[in-house]
């Protein structure tokens, strides 16, 4: 079975997600992490599976974005990591297809499918 979810407003990059305090720690801002809690809960209120799929997972992601900037990869890493933690793939590391594009639109969002390859 496929999972089909969207998630609108904006996908931050992975890469930028950490900022630098004093003595070298690194830690996420206020903003950036309402951000990821808005976009986990958008995962939330969508259909999902009842236990998170393993093994070999297909995923294809289609970025709508008002703005002709940012990383495709670093935002793809940003929503494989919310797809774990909303319980939808058990890990990351299993996602053995990845197919994305980029379009632009009036809004940001972007069009997710998950897949247990093989089924």
């Amino acid at each position: 079975m496929t999972y089909h979810f969207t998630l609108k407003g904006k996908i931050p990059s992975k890469k930028n997600l950490y900022k630098r305090a004093s003595h070298g720690r690194m830690y996420i801002d206020e903003g950036t992490k309402a951000e990821l809690d808005a976009l986990l809960w958008q995962f939330k209120g969508q259909k999902r599976p009842l236990k998170p799929l393993t093994g070999a997972i297909g995923t294809t992601f289609n970025f709508i974005q008002k703005m002709r900037r940012g990383d495709l990869d670093n935002k793809i890493t940003a929503i494989l990591d919310l797809l774990q933690k909303a319980e939808i793939i058990k890990n990351d590391k299993d996602v053995c297809s990845i197919g994305a594009e980029r379009n632009w639109g009036d809004e940001d969002k972007v069009e997710i499918s998950v897949w247990k390859i093989g089924e």
